[in-house]
């Protein structure tokens, strides 16, 4: 599962963006030093259906809220609230990345674009509170004896 709907997961679930509507639109977003992913989901019972996806250079703009005005220029949407996620801490709806010159205020996004709510979250928080929401396919095996080879050799 992409970063992003783990992202969109996490903040359904502990009711950081919650939906009135049968079907509402969140803006999901993984904030990497090299690629930022946006996506649009709806909110559905058992876990947010995927509408819209995109991948920017993250190296190449300015910060998150020209991305995601690059993003909703090209998906429109009745779009409720926001979630984003970031490696590092987010401490008082603000973050900054570690690996750009990027400080992220959920206040500032909001305000700009107009959602009713925008979350920043810490991306392996996300990934967590996600686990337990993914499907038998979307899981795989980490194997033991690959970290062992690659750090100690074969002998192990």
């Amino acid at each position: 599962m992409p970063n992003r709907r783990k992202t969109i997961v996490s903040c359904l679930r502990t009711g950081q963006i919650t939906c009135k509507k049968s079907e509402c639109m969140v803006l999901a977003g993984d904030i990497g030093g090299t690629h930022t992913r946006l996506g649009l989901f709806a909110a559905a019972e058992e876990k947010p259906r995927q509408k819209e996806e995109e991948t920017f250079s993250s190296e190449t703009e300015k910060g998150l809220e020209e991305i995601v005005e690059r993003f909703l220029a090209k998906h429109d949407g009745d779009i409720t609230g926001a979630c984003f996620g970031n490696a590092g801490p987010v401490e008082e709806g603000r973050t900054k990345t570690t690996n750009l010159p990027w400080e992220v205020v959920g206040g500032a996004i909001q305000k700009r674009f107009g959602f009713a709510r925008v979350r920043l979250i810490n991306d392996v928080a996300a990934t967590i509170r996600a686990v337990p929401l993914l499907t038998h396919e979307e899981l795989f095996r980490a194997e033991k004896r690959c970290f062992h080879e690659r750090f100690w050799g074969s002998s192990l």
